[in-house]
């Protein structure tokens, strides 16, 4: 069995080309997976670029809907749309207490 064995590693040893085909795979590898990092590297500057692009066009589509906002309110204070009643309960929980009722 081992004499088996040792032939084998011999024949294998005298292919040359196992030692280079495995040299040239390497490389192969080597090739691919730079092209595939160039390529991502492409792929992500022209994501930042339309990232970009999409952040400004979003930020000018806002910016009159804020402005318009501010020009219908003066001085940031609404009509009835900010209004709101609460109950204003004065004392401590479970014991005697007065209750208003309040607007604003």
């Amino acid at each position: 069995m081992n004499e088996t064995i040792e032939r084998y590693r011999a024949h294998t040893k005298e292919n040359t080309g196992s030692s280079c085909s495995t040299e040239i795979q390497q490389d192969d590898e080597h090739q691919l997976l730079e092209q595939q990092l160039l390529w991502l590297q492409e792929k992500d500057k022209t994501l930042v670029e339309e990232n970009t692009s999409l952040h400004e066009k979003c930020k000018l589509q806002n910016e009159p809907q804020i402005i318009a906002s501010k020009e219908d309110v003066p001085n940031g204070i609404a009509g009835s749309e900010n209004e709101v009643e609460t109950e204003l309960c004065i004392g401590c929980p479970g014991r005697g207490r007065r209750c208003s009722s309040l607007q604003g």
